[in-house]
């Protein structure tokens, strides 16, 4: 798996696409599925915090690590 792969099949998974991903809004759909490209992202590729929210649109670790713990 790749970083490109696992965006571009959660963008399809989703209905949105990847600058929706990684763009500011807030729609439940969008950080849904941004959550969901975090989780991957970071138990699959063994991403750290910050790389993960550099591709997801200049993110705070912070916020990835929200992500992370959020349960759906």
């Amino acid at each position: 798996m790749s970083v490109n792969y696992i965006i571009k099949t959660s963008c399809e998974k989703w209905g949105i696409t990847e600058a929706d991903l990684k763009g500011k809004g807030q729609l439940n759909v969008c950080v849904r599925a941004r959550t969901e490209v975090a989780k991957i992202l970071r138990h699959n590729l063994k991403l750290s915090l910050a790389s993960i929210g550099h591709i997801l649109g200049g993110r705070d670790h912070t916020t990835i690590m929200h992500y992370i713990k959020k349960q759906d």
